[in-house]
């Protein structure tokens, strides 16, 4: 029996069946602006939020622009605006509301041209087909490279609207002056106003992404190129359900003669008890949870204590700094000073000589913190020094270019646990009794709880920081001071070294 039709036709298509002319246009673009569409507390801002972070963290010019904000700014009061504003029989409120948006997309379009920025999140219900055609006339007229997908959030779970409404109640400016109960009857009314006029996606000619009670179902429309790549993946990752993230370096390791290279140096003594302590800390919190680890031996060998399946990847491997891999930034200016002035230019995506660039590094991470993302159980992540600072300048929005700055101590526990705004609470624990081996930042309180010693902050996703906030040490800011707050190494930058 003949079983070549089993096999597949090996014969070429007719390039006239399928018009990818338009599958063209909508992967090459280099300008996008992503729509939001939804209701108000379906989660639409969290998601925008998330999406900036993650652009921007990998190296896409990106920035959100929010037309709540721009509403409020032009009222009289920030609390102004009731149900009534939002009903589409209110003529004056309508007209307010189209001018606020037309506003924020004229800046938006200002940007594109003005920073050379890549992709634009407009953070807005957009609950009407008009509205959305209009956003694509005003693009399409500025712009006709400017490529619009829209990004619908629809909730039907009763609890996580509830929850919803809880949380924009207690931080909207909208509802700054306002009892409770006032707020809530006021925001379901301002809902159901919304709901009177709303006009789901439905639209196959247009790019959307539909994301159906967070993750329970994705609708995918004309996505393509780096849409498909990496957006999709990453928007179909989040959620709110809470859980720890635990970053640790591997346990530290020793040279044994001048011919071992750090690639495959065992743990000593210390990186031993470390690595036992942890594996007695994290069992005595959690009974289940998921364990990555480069390939690495030393981060082999701390993952081993733990007594759990691990998944280790070469993705967590260090920065390979090539022929700079053993040197300090001094020496790497000595030897390579034509390098030292470019990468010095442009240290997010200069190669180091025969090795990887931080981009190249972000790339790879990706579909860690795909992972990260998703996971609903706690995550341990054991790697080193230059993968978990680029790791953790995607938590903190911190340009990953910087990143060597960053202090992330030897055998000390950096515990993340994400929270519904898209923030972070950071705890710092050291579980053994030596020094931590550190570069020396503060912390801003420090206890002791039996045998771990402790040391927590509340973190706000912050602003991009400049220059001058690289010149001296940083200690750790309360959430309450509403400032950047990053651990700082104060000797300098960090890098892998022969025994991390």
């Amino acid at each position: 029996m003949d079983d070549s039709y089993y096999q597949g036709s090996h014969a070429v298509s007719d390039p006239s069946l399928v018009d990818i002319t338009e599958r063209i246009r909508l992967a090459s673009t280099e300008k996008h602006l992503l729509v939001m569409v939804g209701l108000p507390a379906r989660g639409k801002s969290y998601i925008s939020r998330k999406i900036e972070m993650f652009l921007n963290w990998k190296g896409v010019g990106a920035k959100l622009f929010n037309v709540g904000k721009m509403r409020r700014a032009q009222a009289k009061e920030p609390s102004a605006h009731d149900a009534s504003f939002f009903s589409a029989d209110n003529p004056t409120g309508r007209q307010m509301r189209e001018e606020a948006a037309m506003k924020v997309l004229m800046s938006i379009l200002d940007w594109f041209e003005d920073s050379g920025g890549h992709i634009a999140i407009l953070d807005a219900t957009n609950s009407t087909k008009e509205r959305r055609r209009t956003i694509e006339r005003v693009c399409q007229s500025h712009d006709s490279n400017i490529r619009v997908t829209y990004i619908e959030i629809i909730c039907t779970d009763q609890k996580v609207l509830e929850y919803n409404m809880t949380q924009k109640i207690q931080n909207s400016p909208d509802f700054a002056d306002k009892p409770f109960e006032v707020a809530l009857n006021d925001l379901k009314q301002r809902i159901a106003n919304y709901q009177k006029v709303y006009e789901t996606l439905d639209d196959d000619d247009q790019s959307y992404i539909k994301l159906m009670d967070m993750q329970t179902k994705i609708h995918a429309s004309r996505i393509y190129g780096d849409l498909s790549r990496h957006v999709l993946p990453y928007i179909m990752a989040l959620h709110v359900h809470p859980r720890p993230i635990y970053l640790i370096r591997s346990g530290q390791s020793v040279l044994e003669s001048p011919d071992t290279t750090s690639s495959i140096a065992e743990l000593n003594q210390e990186g031993q008890e470390f690595s036992s302590k942890f594996a007695e800390f994290i069992s005595n919190l959690h009974t289940d949870f998921k364990v990555l680890t480069s390939t690495l031996p030393r981060a082999l060998q701390t993952a081993s204590f733990l007594h759990q399946p691990c998944f280790a990847t070469p993705m967590l491997n260090p920065l390979d700094r090539g022929a700079a891999s053993s040197l300090t930034s001094e020496q790497l200016q000595d030897s390579f000073p034509n390098f030292y002035q470019q990468w010095s230019n442009d240290r997010l995506r200069m190669r180091f000589p025969g090795g990887e660039s931080y981009h190249d590094l972000i790339q790879r991470l990706e579909p860690i913190v795909v992972e990260l993302e998703a996971s609903v159980i706690p995550v341990v992540v054991i790697s080193h020094i230059s993968t978990l600072q680029v790791l953790y300048s995607y938590f903190h929005g911190f340009p990953v270019e910087n990143c060597s700055q960053l202090d992330i101590p030897m055998h000390q526990v950096i515990k993340l646990v994400p929270t519904v705004g898209g923030a972070l609470n950071e705890e710092r624990l050291s579980i053994i009794n030596s020094p931590i081996i550190t570069s020396g930042a503060h912390p801003v309180s420090r206890r002791r709880l039996g045998s771990v010693s402790h040391f927590s902050y509340n973190i706000l996703r912050p602003p991009p920081m400049d220059n001058s906030m690289m010149q001296s040490p940083v200690t750790i800011a309360r959430r309450s001071e509403r400032v950047p707050s990053f651990v700082l190494a104060r000797d300098g930058p960090q890098y892998d070294s022969s025994t991390d």
